[in-house]
């Protein structure tokens, strides 16, 4: 009888040891988790705003007679004045810092197919929407610039086999064709963004297949809007200008993809369409998911396979945390031009005043 108090004290001891490991265990799991969580953050972080050696090289009065000697018309007499390599400017009497907490990502929507098989380069289609995305990862601001798919732009051409051949100044859409399809079809659409934009790095990218559109769409039971401009076409027909339509399936990528090809500013009134349905999309994204968290789940599922990106898991650990932490206002802009016609293809010549005070509004914050 006196040995009992004995065994219970070793059971008890033996239990609490038991419970001090389990406990051990799991806070170096949480560490490990918690230090993982971390390191990923940290090297995303260093990915997506990486503004190293980074040289932008905006108009100035010095490069006057070589820009009014280009093919591009010049708009304005209105220069830059750059120092620090283009981080400090000075405009129309006052100074911009360039803002290095700004994230870049650059949204490709075209007509492929197949992202899993590479294609012959000059053969991958062509981009049909180039949204630029830049995220203040401080504040949660996020503006979404839509480029013109025929913006004139300076393009790397291809060869067949994949060689370099010369730089050429063309429709921006005209980037992903010479390209695989894939990876290199992105990163020339990236440089040639890159190049209108005076040089600021746009390393980041999602290409999208435009068929995701209609599952995107119905994942959020569709979206009600009046429609802008006749779109309609002998085989399918969504709504007229100013008719109330709910765009449900096919006819959701009918309305963001078809421009009038007869006119040269047929594609000012898609990305007209364009900015109007992102707008009330994210608007009801947000509605939705408020009432139901499977929401984005959903979203995800139905569009993965359309989609290609170079975002790796740790720049999606510092957007999505910069997301959480700041939520995001999105301001939607669009770079003022004039329609033309290049030969038998439709061209758009960017406004240079307008390009270069989109950049300084996205990039650049005024100094005190």
């Amino acid at each position: 009888m006196t040995e009992q108090p004995t065994e219970k004290r070793s059971v008890g001891k033996r239990i609490q040891k038991i419970l001090l490991i389990v406990g051990a265990a799991l806070l170096g799991l949480a560490l490990v988790a918690t230090g993982t969580y971390f390191i990923m953050y940290q090297m995303g972080k260093s990915s997506m705003l990486n503004y190293e050696d980074v040289t932008i090289q905006f108009p100035t009065a010095e490069s006057t007679e070589e820009v009014q000697e280009s093919e591009v018309p010049t708009t304005t007499e209105e220069h830059i004045l750059t120092y620090d390599d283009g981080k400090t400017v000075s405009y129309q009497g006052k100074t911009y810092h360039l803002n290095e907490n700004v994230a870049t990502i650059l949204f490709i929507g075209t007509e492929k197919r197949d992202w899993s098989t590479p294609t012959v380069n000059g053969a991958a289609g062509e981009a049909d929407c180039v949204l630029l995305i830049a995220m203040d990862t401080e504040t949660g601001e996020t503006k979404i610039v839509n480029i013109s798919r025929d913006s004139y732009a300076h393009v790397d051409i291809y060869s067949g086999s994949g060689n370099y051949v010369e730089s050429r100044s063309t429709q921006l859409c005209r980037a992903f064709a010479f390209g695989d399809g894939q990876a290199m079809s992105c990163e020339n659409v990236a440089k040639s963004v890159s190049r209108l934009l005076y040089g600021l790095p746009v390393h980041s990218y999602i290409g999208v297949d435009m068929r995701a559109v209609r599952y995107a769409n119905d994942a959020i039971g569709g979206v009600t809007l009046a429609c802008i401009g006749d779109v309609s076409t002998p085989v399918w027909h969504v709504g007229y200008d100013g008719e109330e339509i709910t765009l449900r399936g096919p006819s959701a990528q009918n309305y963001l993809c078809y421009r009038d090809k007869t006119r040269p500013d047929g594609n000012v009134d898609r990305m007209m369409r364009q900015k109007q349905y992102i707008k009330l999309f994210m608007s009801k994204l947000m509605k939705e998911s408020k009432k139901d968290v499977t929401t984005l789940l959903d979203l995800y599922s139905a569009v993965e396979r359309y989609t290609f990106t170079n975002l790796t898991m740790a720049e999606l650990t510092f957007l999505a945390t910069c997301f959480v932490e700041n939520g995001a206002a999105f301001d939607f802009l669009t770079i003022k031009g004039e329609a033309d016609m290049l030969g038998e293809n439709a061209i758009y010549y960017l406004d240079r005043t307008n390009l270069y005070e989109t950049v300084l509004d996205v990039y650049y914050t005024p100094a005190d």
